[in-house]
This record gives C-alpha cells, sequence and structure tokens, in this order.
C-alpha cells in the first residue's frame, strides 16, 4: 500500500489527534537522514565558505528552508504529547527549556558552579523529553485528544 500526498501530509505536518512512537520515530529520523545528507552537500560544495555579501541570503535562505522541519517537528511531538494524554504546552518544558538552561548556564558572568548545575539540569530535561516522547508507550484506549492510533482500523481497501 502506497501512502498519499494527503496521508503524508498528516503524518508529517498535521498538529491534530494522536501519533504513536512509530510514526514519531519514522519522522524524526527522516529528518535527521535528510539534514545530515544537505549538511554533506553543503560541505562538499563549498557553499558554507560564501562570499561575506552572500552570506546573508544564504542565512535566509537556510532559515526560510528549515521552517518546514521545525513546523513538522513540532506537529509530531504535538500529536505524540497527545497521544501520552499531555497538553502541547510541555513543548515548553522539552523543547523551550533546555535550550534556555543552556543558555543561561553559558553566560559567562556566572561561575562554574551554577554553569554546571544548569548544564546538567538541561541534560536531564534532555533525557526526560527523549523518554517521554520516544520510549514510553501511548495512552491506552481513547482519551481527550482522540482514538488511540495502535486500534484505528485502516480504511476499508476495495474488493477486487
Amino acid at each position: 500500500m502506497t501512502p498519499t500526498i494527503a496521508a503524508l501530509a498528516r503524518l508529517f505536518f498535521s498538529f491534530r489527534g494522536r501519533a504513536a512512537r512509530m510514526p514519531f520515530w519514522l519522522v524524526s529520523i527522516t529528518w535527521a537522514v535528510l539534514v545530515q545528507a544537505f549538511d554533506y552537500w553543503w560541505a562538499e560544495r563549498g557553499l558554507a565558505a560564501a562570499e561575506h555579501h552572500d552570506r546573508t541570503m544564504v542565512n535566509a535562505a537556510l532559515f526560510v528552508g528549515s521552517l518546514p522541519i521545525l513546523v513538522s517537528c513540532f506537529a509530531i511531538s504535538v500529536r505524540r504529547l497527545h497521544d501520552r494524554d499531555k497538553s502541547a504546552w510541555w513543548l515548553l518544558v522539552f523543547a523551550v527549556g533546555p535550550l534556555a538552561l543552556q543558555a543561561a548556564g553559558s553566560l559567562n558572568t556566572l561561575d562554574s558552579g551554577p554553569a554546571v548545575v544548569l548544564m546538567v539540569a538541561s541534560l536531564v530535561l534532555s533525557i526526560w523529553s527523549f523518554i517521554e516522547l520516544g520510549c514510553m508507550p501511548g495512552t491506552a484506549g481513547t482519551n481527550r485528544y482522540g482514538l488511540d492510533p495502535l486500534l484505528e482500523l485502516p480504511a476499508e481497501r476495495p474488493q477486487p
């Protein structure tokens, strides 16, 4: 059975409903492989060494090109949180939290002790996020976000 464009668009970009672990990992690994392939191509072509006056346009193109990836990652994470019967607000803890703690820990005005504590806290939040989104099973049965994705029946196929 080949997936349709609509099914792929829903898998990668829909914020509604729930997503089991397999779709979460499928989207995550797909983007990781594509980003690594692009990074390799970028380095091999020497585009990273663009002239200084061209870097603004290059950076703008990279930013605009990365927006669909960010939206897709947020969408699958929201649906995965819904599968765990958690609100999308948890993304503040799982996505923004570690970044904010790392930024605070990287301040030059901090002594090494508080900086290490902030970096360890960032690591703990990242590990918690990995376990919560990537490893823990979803809520069994229907929850407030919809049907259990593992129990949804595929659409009836026409008989030949």
